[in-house]
C-alpha cells in the first residue's frame, strides 16, 4: 500500500510542487530519508514533522540530546513511530531541514489519497512499482533545487526499492547504510509504536489529567475542569510539570538577513536599488540591514500591504514572539517577505528590534493614516494598469473616490499620488498621465493611446479590491466555469488551476490572441482527456475571451463594445468571438485560431 503526497515548496508564488508516493508501514525516521531523496535535500538527521493540527511534532531523538519540553506541541521520536496512523487521521503535514549552517526549502505536504497497487505503464503492460516515487512536477524550467523527475525515480528504483521485514526501529544513519549497502528499505507488517523518547505537551498532561478528573466527578465542561486545574496546579501536582512559551530573543535584523543565502540576499538587494555589492556576505546583509531601516524605505514597502495584514504587523509588536495560527500567518507572510519580520524553527515570530522602533517613529507621525489612503491608491493604480496601462490622472481619480472610506479633494490626490514610488507603483507619471512602466519605456503608449476611442471603463469598489487581490476577474461567471473546468474535469490542483485563469487574463486583457493562450498550454503540456473535453475548453476559452476587459478597450469588454463597435476603427478586431456548432474532425483547422490542425492542437 502507498499514500499519495503533494509536496509543496513554501514561499513560492505560483507554487512549486511535486506529487509523490512512498509506501505504508515505514517509520518517520525512513520517510525521513525518503523525502529528503525525493526533493533533492541533503540526507540528515536533524529534520522535522510537524503536524500541526494535532500539535505533534516528530524529531530525531539522541543520547546526547535532551528531551524536547514545550507548552503546545508533543515531540516524538521518528525512528519509533510509524507513518500509518498519522498518513490515515490527518490531511497536512510540514517538512523542514533544521541545519544552522545552510538554508533548505519548507515544504507543505497535502496527504491526498491511498493506493492499494501502484503500477507503472511501460508500453501496453504494466509492471508493478515497488520503491517510492515522483509522479508529477510543477515548477519553473530553471529550478535551483529540483533536477530532473525521471533521472531521481532511477536512482529510487535502484536503491530504495523495498522489502519486507522485521521491526527495527532504526535510526538515520542505519538507514542510509542499509540503502547504500544496496539493501533497499524494510518494512513491516507488524508495525507497533515505542513511546520511550516521547515527550508529551504540558497542555497535553493538562487535558489528560482533566478528562481524568471529570471521569471521576462526572463533570461534564472540560473548560472548566481546566481552568480548575491551572488555579490548583501546586495541589494537583501540575508544578512539576516545565511549561516552555515563547520567549523573547535578542533579534536584530542584520543578524536575521543572514540567515539568508547569498542569492537571495542579492535579490533583496536589487529589490532596495543597492548598487554597489560587496562580495562577502555578512557585509552584504549589513548594507541592506541598512537600507531597510531607514524611514522613507520602511514607509514605501509597508505601502504593499493591505490594512489587515498592516494589523498583523503591529499586532506582533505588541504581543512579542508567539506562534501564529495558519490565519495570522496568512497575513503576517507579507511582512515576512518585505524582511521585517524573523521567522525561527521552533514556528515563532518576532519582529527585530530595530524594525520595532523605525515603525513606532514612523507611526506617531500620522504614518497608519497616510497609509489607508496611499494602500488604496495603490490598489487603484494596479488595478488601472491591468485595465488601461496608460491612464489620466482625472480617470485614476474616479476609481480612487470609489472608496468612501478615503474621501479626498483632487488636489489632494494628485500630492498624494506623488508621494508613491516608481518603484513600489510601477508606473511613471507623465504630466496629467500615469503610465505603465514597460510601455512607457519602449514608447507603445503614444501608439495605445492613438489607437483607442470612446470612454473608460470605471470599476466599483468591489471589482477593483478583487482585481487587486487575485489577479483575474475571480467575480465573472466565464471566469468562475474555466477554473472548474481546469480542477474538476481535469483534477488539476485548485492553486494551479487558479493560476491558469490569471494566465489567461494576462493574454486576454494585453491583446493576445487565444492562439496565443493555446502556445501557452501546449507548453505546459496541459492534456484534455478527450475531444469532448478539448471542445468545452475551445468553447470556454473564447466566453473568457469575450468576458475580459482589455487594454486597447479602454477596460471594456468586446461584448459590450459589439453594440457601438462603428466608433472603433478596427470593428472587427473587438467583434466578440462566437462559438461554433459545426462537428469539428481531426484535420480540420483547430477553432481556437492557432492555425495547426485540431489533432494537433486542443484536440489531442
Amino acid at each position: 500500500m502507498f499514500y499519495q503526497l503533494k509536496v509543496i515548496r513554501k514561499k513560492t508564488k505560483p507554487p512549486i510542487w511535486r506529487r509523490v508516493v512512498i509506501p505504508s508501514n515505514i517509520t518517520f525516521a525512513q520517510l525521513a530519508v525518503i523525502l529528503e531523496k525525493l526533493l533533492e535535500l541533503e540526507c540528515s538527521n536533524n529534520y522535522q514533522f510537524e503536524f500541526y493540527s494535532a500539535k505533534v511534532r516528530l524529531v530525531e531523538w539522541h543520547e546526547e540530546t535532551e528531551l524536547i519540553s514545550d507548552f503546545y506541541y508533543s515531540y516524538f521520536n521518528a525512528p519509533d513511530t510509524y507513518i500509518n496512523k498519522w498518513m490515515t487521521d490527518e490531511k497536512t503535514f510540514s517538512f523542514q531541514m533544521l541545519n544552522d549552517k545552510a538554508v533548505f526549502p519548507e515544504y507543505r505536504v497535502e496527504i491526498e489519497k491511498v493506493i492499494e497497487k501502484l503500477e507503472t505503464k511501460i508500453g501496453k503492460s504494466s509492471e508493478k512499482v515497488n520503491y517510492p516515487m515522483i509522479i508529477k512536477q510543477v515548477s519553473d524550467t530553471a529550478d535551483k533545487y529540483w533536477s530532473d523527475p525521471n533521472i531521481i525515480n532511477k536512482d529510487m528504483k535502484q536503491c530504495c526499492f523495498l522489502k519486507k521485514g522485521d521491526e527495527e526501529y532504526q535510526y538515520t544513519l542505519e538507514i542510509l547504510e542499509q540503502i547504500n549497502m544496496g539493501e533497499g528499505v524494510t518494512y513491516s507488517e507488524n508495525i507497533k509504536d515505542r513511546e520511550i523518547h516521547t515527550k508529551k505537551s504540558a497542555n497535553a498532561q493538562l487535558k489528560e489529567l482533566a478528562e481524568l478528573f471529570r471521569e471521576k466527578t462526572g463533570m461534564a465542561n472540560n473548560n472548566e475542569i481546566l481552568s480548575k486545574t491551572y488555579a490548583n496546579g501546586s495541589e494537583q501536582g501540575f508544578s512539576k510539570i516545565k511549561i516552555s512559551k515563547p520567549t523573547r530573543r535578542e533579534c536584530k535584523l542584520e543578524a536575521f538577513l543572514k540567515s539568508y543565502d547569498k542569492e537571495e540576499l542579492i535579490e533583496l538587494a536589487d529589490e532596495l536599488e543597492i548598487t554597489c555589492l560587496p562580495k562577502r556576505k555578512d557585509k552584504l546583509a549589513y548594507e541592506i540591514a541598512r537600507r531597510l531601516l531607514e524611514a522613507r524605505i520602511m514607509k514605501s514597502r509597508l505601502l504593499q500591504l493591505d490594512e489587515e495584514e498592516l494589523d498583523a504587523f503591529e499586532t506582533v509588536i505588541e504581543k512579542g514572539p508567539f506562534i501564529p495560527t495558519d490565519l495570522e500567518w496568512e497575513r503576517l507572510y507579507p511582512v515576512y517577505d518585505l524582511s521585517y519580520l524573523s521567522s525561527y524553527s521552533d514556528n515563532t515570530v518576532q519582529v527585530p528590534d530595530e524594525v520595532i522602533f523605525l515603525y513606532q517613529n514612523i507611526q506617531r507621525k500620522g504614518y497608519r493614516e497616510y497609509h489607508k489612503k496611499a494602500s488604496w491608491l495603490l490598489k487603484c493604480i494596479r488595478v488601472a494598469c491591468y485595465l488601461y496601462m496608460s491612464i489620466p490622472l482625472d480617470v485614476l481619480f474616479q476609481l480612487y473616490i470609489k472608496n468612501n472610506a478615503v474621501s479626498v479633494e483632487y488636489g489632494e490626490f494628485c500630492e498624494l499620488l506623488k508621494t508613491i514610488p516608481e518603484n513600489v507603483s510601477d508606473c511613471v507619471l507623465n504630466g496629467n498621465k500615469l503610465i505603465y512602466r514597460e510601455i512607457y519605456t519602449t514608447g507603445t503608449y503614444k501608439h495605445l493611446e492613438i489607437a483607442r476611442h470612446g470612454d473608460f471603463y470605471i470599476p466599483d469598489k468591489r471589482e477593483i479590491e478583487i482585481l487587486e487581490r487575485d489577479k483575474y476577474p475571480s467575480y465573472e461567471s466565464a471566469y468562475q466555469s474555466f477554473v472548474s473546468f481546469f480542477h474538476k474535469e481535469l483534477n488539476y490542483p485548485l492553486d494551479f488551476s487558479v493560476y491558469l485563469c490569471q494566465l489567461a487574463y494576462q493574454t486576454f486583457s494585453g491583446g493576445g490572441l487565444m492562439s496565443d493562450y493555446m502556445r501557452i498550454i501546449n507548453g505546459m503540456e496541459i492534456e484534455f482527456k478527450s475531444e469532448k473535453g478539448a471542445k468545452k475548453f475551445a468553447a470556454l476559452m473564447m466566453d473568457v475571451n469575450n468576458e475580459t476587459r482589455m487594454v486597447e478597450l479602454k477596460g471594456h469588454k468586446p461584448n459590450e463594445m459589439h453594440s457601438f463597435d462603428s466608433a472603433i476603427k478596427n470593428p472587427e478586431k473587438v467583434k466578440p468571438q462566437q462559438k461554433s456548432e459545426k462537428k469539428i474532425y481531426p484535420n480540420d483547422s483547430c477553432p481556437c485560431g492557432s492555425g495547426k490542425k485540431y489533432k494537433k492542437c486542443c484536440g489531442r
